[in-house]
């Protein structure tokens, strides 16, 4: 799973971690990074696209 995770972007990983790992909504991890809810989402989809 690390070894996964260190293969995502930063703000990918960021947004996994805040709603994965942390148990966030998507909208406080959004406000915590400073980003829209939408964005947060997208970012939530890309990173758990297989690769």
């Amino acid at each position: 799973m690390y070894a996964a995770m260190q293969r995502l972007s930063p703000a990918d990983r960021q947004a996994l971690e805040l709603v994965a790992v942390d148990g966030l909504s998507a909208g406080a991890a959004a406000a915590a990074v400073g980003v829209s809810p939408v964005a947060l989402r997208v970012r939530m989809v890309r990173a758990r696209r297989p690769n």
